[in-house]
């Protein structure tokens, strides 16, 4: 008989769960148990889910990329259910895969319930009137530069007539003022600051979500049915 001695030696991961496990046994906690309360875990999230995506149905609305939730329904949620709601909207915007970190999303459901404004995971959160509206972040999108026809920021295409030298870049907070019709679209200056423009060099050639469409559209690679859909999968 041969004893291994690394079956003892605890800087291994499998000998500290073993040893784990026979202290829990003692207590009642088996394996099976610990299984069993898994996937009672399990069901609660597939619930919780459920419901953040049946109620993302009655009080989201996409508007130019942007997601906006009714306020006054959006705090009759639990805080669970707000948070996977804001997860899920700041996916949809930027992409990510991980949720943003613990700090910066208790802000966001500070400013969902008192008011003001945050970022987090790229974004702006914002109360915009009876809504709270979710935005991308100016700052995160600045050094961002595609060609026109190309996708911008992972879910923007501009189309229009094109020029050699033309790049497709944030608008920016200096440069909305150039667009004199930005005010009509009804959105708030940080949202706009965020949406693709048009630029000959230094010079703003069209700002189509500012209202500067000069023969220009952008077109989100993405849709409302896949915001929903990611409250499910996430």
């Amino acid at each position: 008989w041969s004893e291994d001695p690394s079956n003892s030696d605890t800087r291994f991961s499998r000998v500290r769960a073993r040893n784990a496990l026979e202290a829990l046994g003692a207590l009642g906690l088996t394996a099976k148990t610990l299984s069993e309360v898994a996937d009672n875990m399990a069901s609660a999230r597939a619930a919780l889910d459920w419901y953040a995506f049946l109620g993302a149905r009655d009080i989201a609305t996409v508007d130019s990329g942007d997601i906006l939730f009714d306020l006054r329904q959006l705090r009759t949620f639990p805080e669970e259910v707000m948070r996977r709601l804001l997860i899920g909207a700041i996916g949809w915007i930027t992409g990510a895969d991980y949720p943003p970190r613990r700090t910066p999303l208790a802000a966001a459901l500070d400013v969902i319930r008192e008011s003001g404004s945050t970022t987090m995971g790229g974004c702006v959160v914002m109360r915009d009137g009876e809504t709270v509206r979710i935005c991308r972040e100016p700052q995160a999108v600045a050094a961002i530069e595609a060609q026109p026809g190309e996708i911008w920021d992972g879910r923007w295409r501009l189309n229009g007539p094109a020029e050699p030298g033309m790049t497709i870049r944030a608008l920016g907070l200096d440069a909305l003022s150039l667009c004199p019709d930005w005010k009509s679209t009804g959105r708030p200056r940080t949202s706009l600051a965020a949406t693709p423009a048009v630029w000959r060099g230094p010079d703003l050639a069209a700002a189509p979500q500012a209202g500067l469409g000069q023969g220009w559209v952008a077109e989100l690679t993405t849709d409302a049915e896949q915001f929903f859909a990611r409250l499910l999968s996430h």
